[in-house]
């Protein structure tokens, strides 16, 4: 997780626009996070432990890019809620 994603998660809410304006963003994190992993992580494995390494991280790869969008909308929500509440 990134700086910036830390900091929006744990920062306080202000109300309903702007738990909806930070659960959008931590959403869009989540997405850009699964798409970067899908070719970060084959590439880091290839360089650490050649062909098999690539493997590896592909799979880490396709895996985080369903994992990480549905744990960042879960963010959102959370942070949606967080604003109402």
């Amino acid at each position: 997780m990134n700086r910036e994603r830390l900091r929006m998660r744990f920062s306080g809410e202000k109300g309903f626009v702007e738990g909806l304006k930070r659960g959008l963003m931590m959403a869009g994190f989540g997405i850009k996070e699964g798409l970067t992993g899908l070719v970060r992580l084959p590439v880091q494995g290839v360089k650490s432990e050649g062909a098999w390494g690539g493997v590896k991280g592909t799979l880490k790869g396709v895996i985080g890019l369903v994992a990480k969008p549905v744990a960042g909308v879960l963010d959102g929500v959370s942070g949606i809620a967080g604003g109402i509440g």
